[in-house]
């Protein structure tokens, strides 16, 4: 993760925003998960996600803030860090480990204008989804009747990691269409 950081800002100088989106979501009932997949979940959706937050932070604390932020930190979590999901275990338990890094990360660098949050969708309706026919499971599980389209999800991205974000730290927004409360 350093490299690939370090590589990112002697590119682009300053980095105001980094987007944590990379995740595995491999299906296995509950007490069929293997050891390789439960350190494959891990490394990806923890890990990964921990150290690059890490070499973020390194690098927004030596900047200047502009509107009183140096940087801001969104990770893309899951509903499923919420709800039971014993066909997908180990991936809903990295989910609730990134909430609850997220918090933490955003209760440490407050002090240093750092705004770290969240954004925790239902399925979406994204190609891979389609691919492997997911769509009518995910619109079955939807009050909404269909998955979110992966724009309606980046909205809220955006928002939580874009300039009009000042205030907000160590949130996790719920984007369901009404599935976490179904």
């Amino acid at each position: 993760c350093h490299a690939a950081f370090e590589a990112i800002v002697s590119k682009l100088g300053r980095v105001d925003t980094l987007i944590n989106c990379a995740a595995i979501y491999p299906r296995r009932p509950l007490l069929e998960i293997t050891d390789a997949e439960w350190d494959a979940s891990n490394g990806i959706n923890i890990k990964g996600t921990y150290h690059m937050m890490a070499e973020a932070v390194r690098h927004m604390q030596s900047q200047e803030p502009k509107a009183q932020v140096r940087g801001r930190i969104v990770n893309l979590t899951s509903v499923d860090a919420f709800k039971a999901h014993p066909q997908n275990a180990h991936y809903a338990a990295t989910k609730a480990a990134v909430v609850s890094l997220t918090r933490s990360f955003a209760h440490h660098v407050a002090k240093d204008g750092i705004l770290v949050n969240s954004v925790a969708p239902a399925g979406m309706a994204t190609e891979k989804a389609k691919a492997l026919g997911f769509l009518e499971e995910l619109a079955k599980a939807s009050p909404l009747g269909r998955g979110a389209e992966p724009t309606e999800i980046a909205e809220w991205v955006l928002m939580t990691g874009g300039p009009k974000n000042t205030y907000m730290t160590g949130e996790n927004v719920i984007v369901s269409g009404g599935y976490i409360y179904a």
